[in-house]
C-alpha cells in the first residue's frame, strides 16, 4: 500500500528536488500534487513554503531528506536612524519621457508575442494604467486574466530597475490586476504588524516605492499602539513598523 508523504521547500524546484532525494529518482521522474503555492512574504516575514505531496511505493527504501532551512531573520530597525516622515501628499505622477518607455517596452513584448495589441497608457499618482486593445483582447482576458496578471507582475519586476520614478504598473483586465496585489501585500502587512504587536520588536520592511508605502502606512493604521515611519533616500524608501513611541 502506498503510502502518502508531503514535502516542502521555499520554492517549486526546491520541493521537487527534495523529494526526488526522499524517493532516490530524478527529479523529471517525481509525481506530486501541488497543496501549497507558498508565499515569499516581505524579507521573509509572512513568508509560507511551498508543500507537495508525493506517494512512497511499498517497501521502498526511501533516503532521507533535511528539512527546508528556515527563513533568514529580519533585523530590527536600529534605534538611531533618521525617521524621516512620509509625505502627506498624494504620490506624484510619472515623468511622461518615462511613461512613453513603459509603453514602448510593453510594444515591443506584445509585438514579438506576436499579438494584435495597441497599448493606451494613463499616468496617474504614484503609477501607470494601461490598456491593451486590438484583435487579440480576448486573449489577454482569458483564464481570468492570466496573460495580463503576468505581464503586469513582469512590468513591475522590471520597473523597480528600470523606471523606479513610475510606481505602480497597472494593466486592465488583469482579474483585478493591482487590487489583487494590493490585496496580498495588506494581508503580509497585517500578518508583519501582528507580529510587531504581539512581541514588541519593531520590523523594517524591503525598500518599496510611494504608492506601496502609502499601502503600509495605511494598514498599519488598523493596529492600536503601531506606528510606522520611512528610512532612505530617493524614490524607494523603507519602512518600519514599530510600537509607538519605541
Amino acid at each position: 500500500m502506498a503510502v502518502r508523504e508531503t514535502i516542502e521547500g521555499k520554492t517549486l524546484e526546491e520541493a521537487i528536488a527534495a523529494a526526488a532525494a526522499r524517493l532516490n529518482v530524478p527529479a523529471e521522474d517525481v509525481h506530486y500534487r501541488l497543496l501549497d503555492e507558498g508565499r515569499r512574504g516581505i524579507l521573509g516575514v509572512g513568508a509560507r513554503n511551498v508543500r507537495i505531496e508525493i506517494e512512497l511505493p511499498e517497501g521502498a527504501t526511501p533516503r532521507p531528506v533535511p528539512p527546508p532551512p528556515p527563513p533568514p531573520p529580519v533585523a530590527a530597525a536600529p534605534p538611531d536612524e533618521v525617521d524621516e516622515p512620509e509625505p502627506a501628499a498624494d504620490p506624484a505622477i510619472p515623468p511622461a519621457e518615462r511613461v512613453a518607455e513603459v509603453v514602448s517596452t510593453v510594444e515591443r513584448i506584445v509585438s514579438l508575442a506576436g499579438l494584435d495589441l495597441s497599448v493606451r497608457a494613463t499616468a496617474v499618482p504614484g503609477g501607470v494604467d494601461l490598456d491593451l486593445n486590438g484583435a487579440d483582447r480576448k486573449l489577454v482576458a482569458q483564464r481570468g486574466g492570466e496573460l495580463a496578471q503576468a505581464l503586469q507582475f513582469l512590468l513591475n519586476r522590471m520597473g523597480r530597475r528600470t523606471w523606479p520614478e513610475v510606481g505602480r504598473i497597472t494593466i486592465a483586465g488583469a482579474h483585478g490586476g493591482g487590487n489583487r496585489r494590493d490585496d496580498e501585500l495588506v494581508e503580509e502587512i497585517r500578518e508583519v504588524a501582528g507580529q510587531v504587536a504581539r512581541t514588541g520588536k519593531a520590523k523594517r520592511l524591503q525598500p518599496m516605492n510611494p504608492y506601496e508605502r502609502r499601502l503600509v502606512h495605511v494598514t498599519v493604521r488598523e493596529f492600536a499602539g503601531l506606528e510606522t515611519h520611512s528610512e532612505g533616500q530617493g524614490f524607494l524608501k523603507a519602512v518600519t513598523i514599530r510600537r509607538t513611541g519605541s
